[in-house]
C-alpha cells in the first residue's frame, strides 16, 4: 500500500516507536517518516508508506510552524519537561516587556543548541531560569494534520515537471532516456508524469537518469 498522509503525534512517544503504532493500524510492514519531534513534542509528522516512503527528499516541507509554551521558574537541563530538576517562583513580567522580546525574535536569528552544562559567570548561572512546556508542530510547508488524509503526492512535490514526448515504454521498462524529448533540458531534478505511474529523473550535462521509476499514483 502506498500512502503518503500526516499524524498527529502523541506526547511522550518517540516518533520512531510510533511507527510501530502505525504499521499495526494500516497493516503495512514498510513505514517511515520525515521531519523526527523529541518525545516530548507533538503534532505533525509526515508519513509514508509502501513506494512513497522514498519520495522524502522530494516534498516541500517548508515553512515550519510551531505553538510553544514557555514555563519561567523551571529549571531544566534539556530545556523540556523532562528534566526539571527545580522550580522556583518567578514576578509576572508586564505585557509590554513579553511583546517586546517576541518582537525581537522576527526575522533570521542564528541558533545554538543548549548545552546540558550551563555555563557559570561569577559562579552563577549565565541564563534566567525557563523551560519548555509544551511544543506542537503546527504545519511543514502544505503538510498539517487532516485525520490521516491520504494526500496526492505530486501536489507536495518540492521539484519542477517536466514533460517527455518521447515513448512511455521506454520509462515505464527502465530503458536509457535521451534529453532531446524533455521539454526541460537544463540540468536538474524533475518529476514525470507517466500516465499510470510518475517518475523523478536527473539531467546533467544532458545525460538524463532515473532517480525513482514506477511510482504508482493514488
Amino acid at each position: 500500500m502506498n500512502r503518503l498522509f500526516v499524524v498527529n503525534k502523541p506526547i511522550f512517544r518517540t516518533s520512531n516507536s510510533y511507527m510501530g503504532y502505525i504499521k499495526r493500524k494500516y497493516n503495512t510492514k514498510k513505514v517511515g517518516f520525515s521531519g523526527t519531534l523529541d518525545p516530548f513534542a507533538t503534532g505533525c509528522l509526515i508519513v509514508a508508506t509502501g513506494q512513497y516512503t522514498r519520495l522524502f527528499q522530494y516534498l516541500n516541507k517548508t515553512p515550519k510552524a510551531y505553538a510553544a509554551t514557555l514555563w519561567l521558574g523551571a529549571n531544566s537541563e534539556s530545556l523540556d519537561i523532562e528534566n526539571v530538576d527545580s522550580i522556583k517562583k518567578v514576578k509576572a513580567f508586564e505585557i509590554d516587556i513579553i511583546e517586546q522580546i517576541l518582537d525581537s525574535l522576527k526575522g533570521e536569528l542564528t541558533y545554538y543548541p543548549p548545552k546540558y552544562s550551563a555555563k557559570k559567570v561569577g559562579g552563577k548561572r549565565a541564563y534566567v531560569d525557563g523551560t519548555l512546556s509544551s511544543l506542537k508542530r503546527l504545519y511543514e510547508g502544505k503538510f498539517h494534520y487532516d485525520n490521516e488524509k491520504a494526500l496526492n503526492p505530486l501536489a507536495y512535490l518540492k521539484i519542477p515537471q517536466n514533460y517527455y514526448s518521447g515513448n512511455i515504454e521506454y520509462m515505464r521498462l527502465g530503458k536509457k532516456l535521451t534529453v532531446e524529448y524533455f521539454s526541460i533540458q537544463a540540468d536538474g531534478e524533475y518529476w514525470i508524469d507517466a500516465g499510470d505511474f510518475f517518475a523523478v529523473i536527473e539531467i546533467i550535462n544532458g545525460n538524463v537518469s532515473y532517480k525513482l521509476n514506477r511510482m504508482e499514483k493514488l
